[in-house]
């Protein structure tokens, strides 16, 4: 499943048994080392073919040491993370970005990624005895989940921001013939639900892959929250001064403030309604105050 700030979740692959696969090749030990992982070989392939976007080192998303914890995606100063249909510690693949985690049902496994838009997760399916559906449970600020008719999946805080949104599910088998899949809502829980067992000549593995991309608009409230309370702060001084600032300074102090904007945010959110509202007033009085003084 993948997460970003404005726009754009997708989970499962179904794999062969890596010892069969194993068992079909006669290679060298050295030269079996150097193979990688079959997670990594049909994770790499499913995307290829459906022209997902690349794995990306990320500092903003956050993997679980164990499956049974939160993916969490730190790209915003709104809490937002996910749950995983997984158990067991994680491993890291072949290419330094991919955890693996054993799957809660049997016969799967799963990988998360980071994005660049935010987090994605894949189950690896097995076989077609595996189950069709996976529970990603949202967590964080998710206030509910919103499942549009086009089958994307919107995550919404108590206040009805969207803080991330999920493309359309797709699921591929491993010859690139589509099959069956789509999102269902349940609270604050996004189901994929596959269809593998029902499709006619499905070729295994099959991979399917919602993304979460964090939304834009919260960190724009972030940086607008932090550059309000930066020109509160210029004219409370002001104020106490018996000062009259320049519009030069208002806007520098709005700009770092804009930067620093969690501090800001987290304590404007804590303010009742209408101490907000009476302080809004009181920057716009005193700004319309300067700018007539400076003019």
């Amino acid at each position: 499943m993948t997460l970003f700030t404005t726009t754009s979740a997708r989970a499962v692959l179904v794999l062969l048994s890596a010892s069969v696969a194993l068992a079909t090749t006669q290679l060298p030990a050295s030269a079996a080392s150097d193979l990688p992982a079959p997670e990594q070989t049909t994770i790499d392939q499913a995307l290829r073919e459906m022209g997902a976007d690349e794995a990306v080192p990320s500092d903003l998303v956050l993997e679980p040491l164990t499956g049974d914890e939160d993916v969490r995606i730190a790209a915003s100063v709104e809490r937002f993370g996910f749950g995983l249909p997984a158990t067991g510690g994680g491993s890291t693949l072949d290419d330094g970005v991919t955890t693996l985690y054993d799957g809660a049902s049997d016969g799967t496994s799963v990988a998360v990624q980071p994005v660049a838009t935010g987090a994605r997760a894949l189950v690896l399916i097995q076989d077609e005895s595996a189950t069709t559906t996976f529970d990603f449970p949202v967590t964080g600020d998710t206030d509910r989940l919103q499942l549009s008719p086009t089958g994307s999946v919107t995550a919404l805080d108590s206040e009805g921001t969207p803080l991330a949104t999920a493309a359309p599910a797709w699921a591929v088998d491993a010859e690139g013939t589509p099959v069956p899949t789509h999102f269902e809502v349940d609270g604050t829980t996004l189901r994929q639900v596959v269809d593998h067992d029902a499709a006619a000549d499905v070729a295994y593995p099959v991979t399917a892959d919602p993304v979460w991309a964090v939304v834009i608009a919260a960190a724009a409230r972030q940086c607008a929250a932090g550059a309000l309370s930066g020109i509160a702060s210029t004219a409370l001084i002001d104020i106490y001064k018996g000062r009259a600032s320049s519009k030069r300074d208002y806007v520098l102090n709005a700009i770092a403030s804009c930067l620093v904007g969690p501090v800001g945010y987290w304590a404007w959110k804590v303010l009742p309604g209408a101490t907000k509202r009476w302080l809004v007033r009181q920057v716009l009085y005193f700004v319309i105050y300067v700018i007539r003084r400076v003019r």
